[in-house]
Protein backbone atom coordinates (compact mmCIF):
# COMPACT_ATOMS: atom_id res chain seq x y z
CA UNK A 1 0.00 0.00 0.00
CA UNK A 2 1.26 3.84 -1.15
CA UNK A 3 -0.26 6.64 0.85
CA UNK A 4 -1.27 9.17 -1.83
CA UNK A 5 0.79 12.53 -3.20
CA UNK A 6 4.36 10.65 -1.66
CA UNK A 7 5.64 9.10 -4.50
CA UNK A 8 8.64 10.88 -6.08
CA UNK A 9 8.04 10.46 -9.80
CA UNK A 10 4.67 8.78 -9.63
CA UNK A 11 0.79 9.05 -9.36
CA UNK A 12 -0.58 8.97 -6.06
CA UNK A 13 -2.58 6.05 -4.85
CA UNK A 14 -4.97 5.20 -2.23
CA UNK A 15 -3.22 4.11 0.94
CA UNK A 16 -5.15 2.40 3.86
CA UNK A 17 -5.48 4.48 7.12
CA UNK A 18 -4.63 2.33 10.53
CA UNK A 19 -3.40 2.64 14.13
CA UNK A 20 -0.18 2.69 15.11
CA UNK A 21 1.52 3.08 18.37
CA UNK A 22 4.52 5.00 19.34
CA UNK A 23 4.91 5.77 23.13
CA UNK A 24 4.38 9.36 24.12
CA UNK A 25 2.24 9.88 20.89
CA UNK A 26 -1.58 9.94 21.43
CA UNK A 27 -4.53 9.27 18.82
CA UNK A 28 -1.78 7.72 16.27
CA UNK A 29 -2.77 6.55 12.82
CA UNK A 30 -0.06 6.00 9.54
CA UNK A 31 -0.73 5.84 6.21
CA UNK A 32 2.52 4.67 4.66
CA UNK A 33 4.64 7.54 5.15
CA UNK A 34 2.51 10.22 7.10
CA UNK A 35 1.49 9.84 10.78
CA UNK A 36 -1.00 11.56 11.85
CA UNK A 37 -1.64 12.67 15.69
CA UNK A 38 -2.87 14.57 18.85
CA UNK A 39 0.36 16.56 20.57
CA UNK A 40 3.35 14.47 21.07
CA UNK A 41 5.34 13.95 24.44
CA UNK A 42 9.05 15.35 24.30
CA UNK A 43 10.06 11.52 24.47
CA UNK A 44 7.54 10.72 21.66
CA UNK A 45 9.15 13.26 19.61
CA UNK A 46 12.40 11.22 20.37
CA UNK A 47 10.87 8.06 19.58
CA UNK A 48 9.48 9.46 16.01
CA UNK A 49 13.35 10.35 15.25
CA UNK A 50 14.17 6.53 16.11
CA UNK A 51 11.21 5.25 13.31
CA UNK A 52 12.21 7.18 10.69
CA UNK A 53 10.08 10.77 10.96
CA UNK A 54 12.01 13.46 9.19
CA UNK A 55 9.57 15.89 9.01
CA UNK A 56 6.84 17.45 12.09
CA UNK A 57 4.00 19.59 10.55
CA UNK A 58 2.51 21.16 14.01
CA UNK A 59 -0.79 22.73 13.53
CA UNK A 60 -0.40 24.29 16.75
CA UNK A 61 -0.74 28.10 17.27
CA UNK A 62 2.75 29.02 18.77
CA UNK A 63 0.78 30.63 22.24
CA UNK A 64 -0.85 26.83 22.85
CA UNK A 65 1.14 25.20 25.62
CA UNK A 66 2.91 22.26 24.99
CA UNK A 67 5.39 22.05 27.91
CA UNK A 68 8.35 22.17 26.21
CA UNK A 69 10.23 23.55 23.31
CA UNK A 70 8.71 21.90 20.33
CA UNK A 71 10.82 23.31 17.67
CA UNK A 72 14.24 22.98 19.93
CA UNK A 73 12.86 19.10 20.22
CA UNK A 74 12.64 18.37 17.01
CA UNK A 75 15.64 20.22 14.96
CA UNK A 76 17.76 18.54 18.40
CA UNK A 77 16.87 15.21 17.28
CA UNK A 78 17.49 16.03 13.37
CA UNK A 79 13.86 16.42 12.02
CA UNK A 80 12.73 19.30 9.69
CA UNK A 81 10.03 21.25 11.91
CA UNK A 82 7.47 22.77 9.52
CA UNK A 83 4.97 25.22 11.91
CA UNK A 84 1.86 26.03 9.77
CA UNK A 85 -0.60 27.20 12.96
CA UNK A 86 -4.12 27.73 12.71
CA UNK A 87 -6.67 27.06 15.29
CA UNK A 88 -10.72 28.00 14.14
CA UNK A 89 -12.93 28.33 11.05
CA UNK A 90 -11.43 32.20 10.53
CA UNK A 91 -8.06 30.91 10.50
CA UNK A 92 -8.76 27.45 8.51
CA UNK A 93 -8.00 29.48 4.99
CA UNK A 94 -6.74 27.69 1.67
CA UNK A 95 -3.44 28.78 2.73
CA UNK A 96 -3.28 26.33 5.18
CA UNK A 97 -4.60 23.11 3.24
CA UNK A 98 -2.11 24.26 -0.10
CA UNK A 99 0.47 24.38 2.45
CA UNK A 100 -0.37 21.20 4.23
CA UNK A 101 -0.72 19.34 0.84
CA UNK A 102 2.57 20.54 -0.70
CA UNK A 103 4.65 19.52 2.76
CA UNK A 104 2.88 16.14 2.28
CA UNK A 105 3.35 15.88 -1.57
CA UNK A 106 7.19 16.93 -1.22
CA UNK A 107 7.83 14.92 1.56
CA UNK A 108 10.86 12.67 1.87
CA UNK A 109 10.86 10.28 4.69
CA UNK A 110 8.43 9.88 6.99
CA UNK A 111 6.24 12.94 8.30
CA UNK A 112 4.11 13.49 12.21
CA UNK A 113 1.33 15.80 11.11
CA UNK A 114 -0.26 16.84 14.76
CA UNK A 115 -2.45 19.63 16.73
CA UNK A 116 -3.57 19.26 20.00
CA UNK A 117 -6.28 16.58 19.55
CA UNK A 118 -6.21 15.42 16.28
CA UNK A 119 -9.21 17.42 15.05
CA UNK A 120 -7.13 20.09 12.84
CA UNK A 121 -5.40 17.04 11.54
CA UNK A 122 -8.59 15.36 10.37
CA UNK A 123 -9.19 18.68 8.81
CA UNK A 124 -6.65 18.88 6.42
CA UNK A 125 -6.20 15.04 6.12
CA UNK A 126 -9.68 14.97 4.27
CA UNK A 127 -8.77 17.77 0.98
CA UNK A 128 -5.36 15.74 0.80
CA UNK A 129 -7.14 12.35 0.47
CA UNK A 130 -9.50 13.64 -2.18
CA UNK A 131 -7.56 15.94 -4.44
CA UNK A 132 -4.41 14.44 -3.96
CA UNK A 133 -5.31 10.82 -3.30
CA UNK A 134 -7.91 10.27 -5.38
CA UNK A 135 -9.69 8.88 -2.81
CA UNK A 136 -13.98 9.51 -2.59
CA UNK A 137 -15.29 12.19 -0.67
CA UNK A 138 -17.11 10.05 1.52
CA UNK A 139 -14.14 7.36 2.28
CA UNK A 140 -12.17 11.28 2.87
CA UNK A 141 -14.77 12.16 5.44
CA UNK A 142 -14.98 9.24 7.30
CA UNK A 143 -10.78 8.69 7.21
CA UNK A 144 -10.57 12.36 8.42
CA UNK A 145 -13.20 11.86 11.66
CA UNK A 146 -11.33 8.44 12.47
CA UNK A 147 -8.26 10.27 12.61
CA UNK A 148 -10.04 13.30 14.91
CA UNK A 149 -12.03 15.85 12.84
CA UNK A 150 -14.92 16.77 15.33
CA UNK A 151 -15.51 20.83 14.07
CA UNK A 152 -18.32 21.15 11.75
CA UNK A 153 -16.90 24.72 10.46
CA UNK A 154 -13.32 22.35 9.41
CA UNK A 155 -15.66 20.35 7.33
CA UNK A 156 -17.81 22.74 5.54
CA UNK A 157 -14.58 24.69 4.84
CA UNK A 158 -12.46 21.48 3.63
CA UNK A 159 -15.74 20.66 1.30
CA UNK A 160 -15.91 24.25 -0.34
CA UNK A 161 -11.99 23.73 -0.72
CA UNK A 162 -12.32 20.46 -2.57
CA UNK A 163 -15.09 21.93 -4.37
CA UNK A 164 -12.65 24.81 -5.32
CA UNK A 165 -9.60 22.72 -6.17
CA UNK A 166 -11.34 19.98 -8.12
CA UNK A 167 -10.29 18.98 -11.68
Amino acid sequence: MVCPGLAQNGPPSAGTLEPYRLAGIPKLTKCENVLLSAQPSEPGLALAASVGVTTVIDLRQPNELRGFDEQAVVEEHGMRYVPIPFNGGDAFTDEVMDRVRRELKAADGLVLVHCASANRVGAVWFPYRVLDGGVGVDASLAEAKRVGLKTPVYTEKALAYIKRHAE
